[in-house]
């Protein structure tokens, strides 16, 4: 699993040098979607919350055995085990989800980009599907939960993408 995020994540780099900035709306909109996270960034960890922050306090010789305890990817409790070294607060623990959800949007406007055909109104349909995914109850629950859930949802975001731009390649 740690080989396979690492050949995502590697793969993923050019990709997402191709992606042009976000306009204006769409940050307006980006914004939009972190002020309504932040909020729950605070709340108390529940159960499978717990059980990270839990993952992310052992010492760097127990992690490899205290993951292999969750269906989770490892590569996110290395990530989230490098987190709790400064900090454990509950914020800090979430800010990997939050930052994955906020760039989900980003994908979303770039997916929905890609899938509407040229003579259609592209940018306000790409725009309004960031928007839909901003203000989702699910996504916004998973954007601010102690995780993997949303950064696995962004990393098929980042290949639905690939596949999109690149299906003339494919065939």
């Amino acid at each position: 699993t740690l080989l396979t995020l690492a050949i995502i994540g590697i793969a993923s780099v050019p990709l997402l040098l191709r992606i042009k900035f976000p306009s204006s709306p769409l940050l307006a909109i980006v914004f939009v979607a972190l002020v309504i996270r932040v909020p729950h960034m605070q709340e108390s960890f529940w159960y499978d919350e717990s059980f990270s922050a839990a993952v992310a306090s052992v010492s760097f010789e127990e992690l490899p055995h205290a993951i292999v305890a969750d269906v989770h990817p490892p590569a996110y409790y290395w990530l989230l085990w490098h987190i709790a070294q400064s900090s454990t607060d509950e914020a800090w623990l979430r800010f990997p989800a939050l930052i994955a959800g906020l760039a989900s949007v980003v994908m979303m406007y770039h997916i929905a980009h890609e899938l509407t055909p040229r003579h259609l109104m592209q940018y306000q349909v790409a725009l309004t599907a960031a928007f839909i995914t901003a203000i989702l109850p699910g996504h916004i629950r998973y954007s601010t939960e102690a995780r993997a859930y949303m950064m696995m949802a962004l990393f098929v975001q980042i290949a639905l993408y690939a596949i999109l731009t690149n299906k003339r390649r494919l065939l």
